[in-house]
């Protein structure tokens, strides 16, 4: 099956199961480091339904053919209950293009993974060493030209290490979504206890272009 997005934007999926649904189920992944998008499947708990899933241009269908297909997790236990044939999702506005050589289209999502993270000198407390932690999300370039998609605001965090101003989150892997226009933020923040009272949470901060992240990869 094809679906072209010149004369169609919506997609209607149809479903039909054999056993229990759940309210909380999702169409698609659960995890937006594995897949595009994902959407609750309704509030009726019933067996059988649709949705409409809004195929638009960009930023996923930049390429004259991609090939997609929905899969049906349950909410609770998150497991794989239905997946779809593939579908080939064509575009006939960038059939023809040339793409620069060795460019990236700015408008394709890439995958990345950080590992073995580390911080250093991160500033002590008057009585207690930090027991840091990673906060990492991905944006839209600062530039107004830059639309909001949906991978945007996709969020990861790290274990807590404690009582140390040079922590390393050994082996612990990150996987982001992208565009290469995007802006990578890393925040280090301490962990919050209450017997354990600080002025400020708030350790440090870096903000990486993907593009410079990705230029510095080895080979």
């Amino acid at each position: 099956a094809h679906f072209i997005i010149s004369l169609d934007l919506d997609l209607l999926l149809f479903w039909f199961y054999y056993f229990l649904c759940c309210v909380s189920a999702l169409l698609d992944e659960t995890s937006p480091s594995n897949v595009w998008d994902c959407k609750n499947r309704g509030v009726n708990g019933t067996q059988r339904g649709q949705i409409v899933w809004r195929l638009e241009p960009g930023p996923y269908f930049m390429e004259p053919e991609t090939r997609i297909c929905f899969k049906y997790y349950h909410g609770v236990s998150g497991a794989l209950r239905a997946t779809t044939p593939c579908i080939t999702v064509k575009n006939p506005a960038v059939e023809g293009l040339a793409e620069q050589v060795g460019v990236e289209h700015p408008r394709k999502l890439i995958s990345f993974t950080l590992t073995d993270l580390r911080s250093t000198g991160l500033k002590k407390g008057m009585f207690f060493n930090p027991d840091p932690y990673l906060k990492m999300s991905i944006h839209p370039g600062k530039r107004n030209i830059f639309p909001v998609f949906s991978h945007h605001g996709q969020e990861r965090r790290s274990a807590i290490i404690a009582n140390t101003t040079n922590p390393v989150w050994h082996g612990e892997k990150y996987t982001f979504v992208a565009l290469m226009t995007d802006i990578l933020y890393i925040e280090v923040k301490d962990k919050f206890a209450k017997s354990r009272p600080i002025i400020k949470r708030f350790l440090g901060q870096l903000a990486i272009p993907v593009q410079r992240l990705i230029e510095k990869i080895p080979g």
